[in-house]
């Protein structure tokens, strides 16, 4: 673990090089520019990227300004930012449109770059004639290479080598490495500057390597493995380099309080910082107080100072000053077990409904298991948001090994890092690891003790209200699950790619059929349902439908033709309509009123003449049964409705609809279409996310009990956090079950399911596991193959700049 931290002192040099580097260049000292040049490149290439991404000085910002791409470059530097070769702008048949793919980093645009750019990272070509575009043009190559690596950071890392090795390779042996970075057009810095904001953690501990690794002082590990309550003060035996969170650490344990007779070696930790959370403290610990000995027995690591110092008053002084890192869920647990302790390591996003311990002393006992970790009601995925960790030998090497394996990979996420050091659903390498020995272990009953509410799929529980032991809110800022299902259906997607050939001749034909297919079977799921169950179910359908023959309009120069896009209106008209239906109670059936009345009166011809010809008849999206207006709410989120009437106001709120629709289905891209979002969709992305915090608390669905309307309040609704640790103060004094509490039995109740779902049982959690990203479907093809491959590439992409130079033209 000390490589990177050594390293600090040649980054920080390094950073103050690539500064003195831009200073130089702004103000035309090309001499001296060169100088810092040569020093900073020596050290670019001598540090590896995963070092450089993870280090806490901003070394790719230095690079990123707009201005210093047109300043005249270092003496002996060439000038990347008008070379017509290296910006790939000399190719008069390109088989990418990379004019196109460079411009969507013009500075108009950049913010939104990611979506821009996906039709030519995921392009067809990119995956076929891969070593074809490297050679047509590397910066372009690279910079996808970069925009896929940034993916796999944030998504599946077991990728993330292969794609951000290919770009490293490539810098590192240019000649003018600073040079491209600082002067190309392609925007590598940007994109490395960015791939450094996914970090998870920076090569810093609150720990030091000795502490970590078990050498500790002899009086130290005498006293700790036969632990009591009379140790005396410890201070006096620490050595004067130990960590302040170990000297922390050492004199909390004589302020432990009696423990339980069959568990004396038994700890609970959590960890918590930042005004948001600090304020929830005082009820957390007085909860864990009022179930019993776990109040008397809590460590809390403290990340700022507030925290600190309010840990002192609420909770007996068992304070751990320390700095905010993801690493702590490892490093804490770790330091523990050297000193003898068994250790629960709850997330502060949980509430105890009773004394966990022997539920969970129980349960080590029956392997006996020496890890449980918390689960996923309907999925095979851990939680590491709730962890009991014995003190043996097993397992402090395990936990070192976590902890080597999540310093060096700063973009990796701790809990895909615990479960594939269990070895079980997730990976973090496209290799095998060289695992240690596995701790004996298993997961905590995650349908009727340790449970979730069902604000993501696959959580929830199910059972008797009496029989849980602690609700875990998944308060964080990141689900697991809910990625890993987008990623499941991509990987399928992909792996139908394979087999199909939509760049031969008969591709149009091929994906329009399938998309009307699609389509067909969507509306018949549509006309078929009579129940809320099958209404929601055609919705998924009718939404994929619009999708598959937004496809098609690849091959109709990105417009499609009017029957195609009549149904992909229609199929977002029901989606909406449906949906609307849904919420208010009231099914919404298409509409056939020849069938509805058995009659073939004036309107048989708008039922018969099928789903486009019943969109048509209806444009201005005719409203599903409804009672008086007082008891009808509207369908348009609050503050967005259009006001008045008219052909105008029809357009806006259609387009509303829609928008609003894609949303719901996450499907940015799609909303992006439609005007208002550019006003309103980082608000309703900001709602979106913050939405996750909130449980279904009435039968109705969506509203929380009672409102709050305090600052740290957000839309009126009462988070999960806000209603379990805002209550009468009761709750939180005496052994008071907590589902007693009206609006928490109802939050509880309303998470609770009839049965569990088996369909993402067996499935992995890290769906891409297995994907050869290193060859990524780049087949190995025959010479002729590939030239008519390429052939097809270039065709292509000159109708797109045909097509783009007109439009120029027309707009000019």
């Amino acid at each position: 673990m000390s490589d990177p931290s050594a390293w600090s002192g040649r980054i920080g040099v390094l950073n103050a090089e690539l500064s003195l580097f831009s200073l130089s260049l702004s103000r035309g000292d090309r001499d001296h520019a060169a100088g810092y040049r040569d020093y900073a490149s020596l050290k670019l290439r001598a540090l590896p990227l995963r070092v450089l991404i993870g280090s806490r000085w901003p070394l790719f910002a230095l690079l990123t300004s707009k201005r210093l791409r047109w300043y005249a470059p270092a003496e002996g530097s060439p000038d990347l930012t008008n070379d017509t070769v290296i910006n790939c702008e000399h190719l008069a048949e390109p088989a990418l449109n990379w004019h196109g793919y460079l411009d969507a980093f013009r500075p108009d645009a950049v913010k939104d770059w990611y979506n821009a750019t996906i039709r030519y990272v995921m392009s067809w070509q990119m995956t076929q004639i891969p070593q074809e575009l490297y050679k047509e043009c590397p910066l372009g190559f690279i910079t996808t290479m970069l925009i896929k690596a940034i993916t796999c950071a944030t998504t599946e890392s077991s990728c993330f080598d292969s794609f951000a090795g290919k770009a490293e390779s490539f810098l590192k042996s240019s000649p003018h490495m600073l040079d491209l970075l600082a002067h190309s057009r392609w925007p590598l810095a940007t994109l490395l500057n960015f791939l450094a904001t996914t970090a998870r953690h920076q090569y810093f501990l609150d720990f030091t390597e000795d502490e970590l690794s078990g050498n500790l002082s002899p009086l130290i590990l005498s006293q700790s493995t036969t632990f009591v309550a009379a140790m005396g003060n410890w201070l006096g035996s620490l050595h004067k380099e130990s960590s302040q969170s170990f000297r922390d650490l050492v004199a909390v344990l004589p302020k432990l309080g009696p423990a339980w007779e069959e568990a004396p070696n038994l700890v609970y930790i959590t960890m918590i910082y930042g005004a948001k959370f600090n304020r929830y403290m005082r009820r957390f610990c007085a909860r864990a107080r009022s179930v019993g000995l776990v109040g008397e027995r809590l460590l809390i690591f403290t990340l700022d100072q507030e925290a600190f110092e309010l840990c002192l008053v609420e909770n007996g002084q068992r304070c751990i000053r320390g700095t905010p890192s993801i690493m702590n869920k490892f490093t804490l647990p770790l330091m523990c077990a050297h000193l003898g302790l068994d250790t629960v390591w709850i997330d502060l996003d949980v509430f105890l409904m009773v004394d966990p311990t022997p539920a969970l002393l129980e349960h080590a006992e029956r392997g006996p298991y020496d890890l449980l970790v918390s689960g996923s009601f309907e999925a095979d995925c851990i939680c590491n948001g709730i962890v009991y960790f014995r003190s043996t030998r097993v397992v402090v090497d395990w936990l070192l090994s976590v902890l080597v394996w999540m310093y060096h990979h700063p973009y990796e996420h701790d809990q895909k890092t615990f479960s594939a050091f269990l070895n079980y659903t997730e990976r973090v390498s496209k290799d095998d690891l060289d695992l240690p020995q596995i701790p004996l272990w298993d997961t905590l009953d995650p349908i009727n003790q340790f449970v979730t509410p069902d604000t993501f799929e696959g959580n929830g529980w199910t059972g008797d209200l009496e029989n849980i032991v602690i609700y875990h809110f998944l308060n964080g800022e990141a689900s697991g699950e809910e990625k890993n299902l987008l990623l499941a259906e991509l990987q399928k997607a992909e792996d139908v790619k394979k087999s199909l050939n939509i760049s031969s001749s008969d591709g149009q034909g091929t994906v329009e059929s399938f998309a009307l297919r699609v389509f067909d079977a969507a509306d018949a799921s549509d006309r078929s349902a009579r129940d809320k169950t099958g209404q929601a179910a055609a919705v998924s359908k009718l939404y994929a439908a619009a999708l598959f023959l937004d496809v098609c309009a690849q091959f109709h120069d990105g417009e499609l033709p009017p029957d195609l896009a009549e149904k992909a209106r229609y199929a977002r008209f029901r989606v909406v309509q449906i949906r609307e239906g849904l919420k208010q109670g009231i099914p919404s059936y298409p509409n056939d009123p020849g069938a509805a009345s058995g009659s073939l009166g004036e309107e048989s011809e708008t039922a018969v003449a099928g789903p486009s010809a019943a969109y048509a008849a209806s444009p201005a999206a005719p409203a599903a049964p409804c009672p008086p207006v007082a008891q009808c709410p509207s369908p348009m989120p609050a503050g967005f409705a259009p006001q008045g009437t008219g052909p105008v106001r029809d357009k806006a709120r259609e387009q509303l609809e829609l928008a609003s629709s894609a949303l719901d289905f996450r499907d940015v891209a799609t909303a992006r279409k439609y005007p208002f979002v550019e006003r309103s969709e980082k608000r309703d992305h900001e709602a979106k996310r913050r939405m996750r915090q909130y449980g279904h608390f009435t039968d109705a669905g969506g509203a929380a009990p009672g409102k709050c309307e305090g600052e740290s309040c957000r839309s009126g609704k009462v988070s999960l956090m806000e209603l379990f640790y805002g209550q009468e103060e009761e709750l939180y004094t005496t052994a008071m079950p907590a589902y007693e509490n009206e609006a928490i039995r109802k939050a509880l109740l309303s998470a609770r399911k009839a049965e569990r779902s088996t369909k993402l049982l067996g499935r992995p959690c890290g769906p891409m596991v297995g994907w050869d990203w290193k060859n990524e479907g780049a087949a190995k093809l025959s010479p002729e193959l590939v030239e008519a491959k390429l052939q097809r590439a270039r065709e292509q992409t000159a109708t797109i700049q045909l097509h783009a130079a007109e439009d120029a033209a027309e707009a000019s």
